[in-house]
């Protein structure tokens, strides 16, 4: 692999995000900025999964906050009520994400469009009002508290192990949406999303592809929760509220859909701008909306669109292997089709 080829400038950039993830928490000017690094992480795994459901397989989702939920409570109440251990309450809240995905995936193959949109958003909030009002199984507003954090028992270094932890599955998510994204799966996911009746006569199982999907990108945003819950120690149904889905949106928006560095860029102006309006929060839906309004009306491709329109060929564009196109698939062949007769009258 030579120093100038794409594979290689890849692994240079991995290598050189891993190593500002272990050097950020002891160079960081304050513990403020390790927490807002903290939240960046798990805020961008979330996202990546929205990215890769609506940006390259074209499932809208209003529920995402939702799945980030189920998560979250997945394991905090088994940490806490049921005293299980760390390791496996963690599996169990990627498991409860990963079973609704899954079951909502099933109900999006009968939807499309705004019907889907509606679907989902009417999951988000079921899960909401059960947050709130099933206060024996999750406290509601008041909370679990005492959840286990992510500290090894060590409390004093348990910031810097978090990060590192959560950095660590950041930078694993990042590399694995990077190769989705350039691979034959993503090129197939793209064909689903540009026409379900082309990706089926070349082969394509569309209802498997878009169930998996889905339930795939409930499980990034499972872990999302995941770590929230066992970076904070305690979780309140206020945190799952109808903002957390449109500030996923609106970061997986602005940094460009269907770009695979897009969601980095986008958690960053979102964490950018939600410490810009705090002293707003009561205006904080009406600011995010008309934020996302006004991206996909002037800049529908995200800052990462924006970035290639004035900076032109001084953005790379992401890797796409050069041997195939859009459309060359590497699908079976179609079966169970023949035509026999044919004439014209």
């Amino acid at each position: 692999m030579s120093a100038s080829s794409p594979g290689f400038r890849r692994l240079a950039v991995y290598a050189v995000a891993a190593l500002a993830i272990a050097a950020i928490p002891h160079i960081a000017p304050n513990p403020f900025y390790v927490h807002i690094g903290q939240i960046f992480t798990y805020t961008a795994i979330a996202v990546i999964g929205l990215n890769i459901l609506l940006g390259l397989s074209g499932q809208m989702s209003l529920g995402h906050g939702g799945f980030y939920a189920l998560g979250c409570y997945g394991t905090a109440i088994l940490a806490t009520t049921y005293g299980y251990p760390l390791f496996l309450s963690v599996l169990a809240g990627l498991l409860v994400a990963l079973m609704a995905g899954f079951l909502l995936g099933l109900i999006s193959l009968r939807t499309r469009g705004l019907y889907l949109a509606m679907a989902t958003l009417a999951f988000g909030f079921i899960v909401e009002i059960l947050a709130q009002r099933w206060t024996g199984f999750t406290g509601g507003t008041m909370g679990l508290m005492g959840v286990p954090q992510i500290d090894f028992g060590d409390f004093a270094m348990g910031p810097t192990y978090f990060f590192w932890v959560a950095g660590a599955c950041l930078l694993l998510m990042q590399i694995g949406s990077d190769y989705l994204f350039s691979s034959s799966i993503g090129r197939r996911l793209r064909a689903i999303k540009e026409s379900e009746a082309f990706a089926q006569t070349i082969g394509l199982n569309v209802p498997l592809w878009r169930t998996v999907v889905f339930a795939g990108s409930a499980v990034l945003a499972g872990l999302g929760g995941v770590l929230f819950a066992h970076q904070n120690g305690f979780v309140s149904s206020d945190a799952f509220n109808i903002r957390l889905t449109i500030g996923l949106l609106i970061a997986a928006v602005i940094g460009g859909l269907g770009s695979s560095r897009g969601p980095l860029l986008g958690t960053v102006i979102l964490l950018a701008l939600t410490e810009t309006i705090a002293a707003l929060h009561e205006y904080g839906p009406l600011i995010y909306g008309t934020i996302l309004i006004s991206v996909l009306l002037l800049f529908p491709e995200g800052m990462i669109g924006l970035f290639r329109r004035a900076f032109g060929r001084h953005v790379p564009k992401e890797a796409v292997p050069a041997q195939s196109n859009t459309y060359d698939l590497q699908c079976p062949e179609p079966r169970g089709l023949r035509v026999e007769s044919l004439s014209k009258n």
